[in-house]
């Protein structure tokens, strides 16, 4: 794919667009259904063809010059592309969809993992660990990081910890429905995986901080970007990580991947990262990703950079980070 040079694997019964998507590539698209026309692309090399009808209508001339929409074709051959790619945040601009709550989890009574699905016709596009404003109606919105991968821009996630006198807490844990309509608006930040080399990677979060990791976790995978992701994942009590499941299954499945739930605060994450990179003969090697409170990320930020890992290295995300 061009500029970018990426290449990907179109598997049988895949679009272009799909399987872009799960690589963990970020083309331009806004539906994925063929009606608005953000996904066409110049086919310079290679054979496609047409596996689903599209509204949008591609001029005579776009034809000539081998336009097609990525969301309604596959490919029959080794095929070269011309296509836009976000390569960054500010690649990608702020939009508004409307979605629907798909599934409530409550974890006891003061924790849960919302489900929601942007209803057809436009798909939020956005980078694993961004975030997005959430607006049920008639509630103040809240600002809240995407727990899931930008590879599926259909279904959201979001992980919430109960707060008191928050009126989007309030209504999120006592009058949530599923099928309850939602605006969501973004995406913002710049906490987002760094793929310009493979390099082993810290990934420290506290509590429902985990979303933007995860995310992040995620995208790398689909990537096969890092030499080696080690998880260090803080909870405020002695209970386990409420997606500690989810986190040994990526233990057993990849061979670079270590996860360390601790119950403490910096201090224990901190002691863990130092044993990381002493492990190392270059320090410098790690890339650092901080998700959690302020102070939190500020003091752990301070362990690192000591243990000998560079400033320009650490990647943060707080509400501090956000606001700036």
């Amino acid at each position: 794919m061009d500029p970018s040079g990426h290449s990907f694997l179109v598997e049988e019964g895949e679009t272009i667009l799909e399987s872009a998507l799960r690589a963990g590539l970020a083309p331009a698209y806004g539906c994925a259904n063929g009606t608005c026309g953000d996904c066409k692309a110049r086919v310079v090399s290679g054979e496609i063809r047409e596996v689903r009808f599209h509204d949008y209508a591609l001029t005579e001339s776009e034809k000539r010059m081998g336009y097609a929409l990525l969301c309604s074709t596959t490919a029959v051959t080794d095929t070269h592309i011309e296509a836009a790619e976000a390569a960054s945040p500010e690649d990608i601009e702020v939009q508004k969809v409307h979605a629907r709550v798909h599934d409530v989890e409550r974890i006891g009574d003061d924790l849960m993992i919302v489900n929601v699905r942007v209803q057809r016709g436009r798909i939020l596009r956005f980078l694993a660990g961004q975030h997005v404003r959430l607006a049920p109606k008639r509630v103040p919105p809240r600002m809240l990081p995407v727990g899931s991968c930008h590879c599926d821009g259909l279904n959201l996630q979001f992980h919430l910890r109960r707060s008191e006198g928050d009126p989007f807490s309030e209504h999120a844990f006592e009058r949530l429905k599923v099928s309850e309509k939602l605006d969501v608006e973004g995406p913002w930040g710049s906490f987002v995986l760094h793929t310009d080399e493979r390099r082993p990677m810290i990934l420290v979060a506290y509590d429902t901080d985990f979303a933007p990791i995860k995310s992040i976790i995620e995208h790398a995978i689909n990537l096969e970007l890092p030499e080696e992701m080690h998880l260090c994942w803080c909870v405020p009590d002695s209970d386990s990580p409420y997606m500690h499941n989810y986190c040994r299954s990526l233990t057993d499945a990849l061979d670079n991947f270590s996860y360390h739930p601790l119950t403490g605060g910096v201090d224990e994450a901190g002691e863990l990262a130092r044993r990381l990179v002493a492990e190392r003969d270059d320090p410098a090697a790690f890339d650092a990703y901080l998700a959690g409170p302020d102070a939190f990320v500020e003091d752990l930020s301070r362990v690192l950079i000591a243990s000998g890992i560079p400033e320009g290295r650490l990647f943060r995300d707080s509400p501090a980070a956000r606001a700036g």
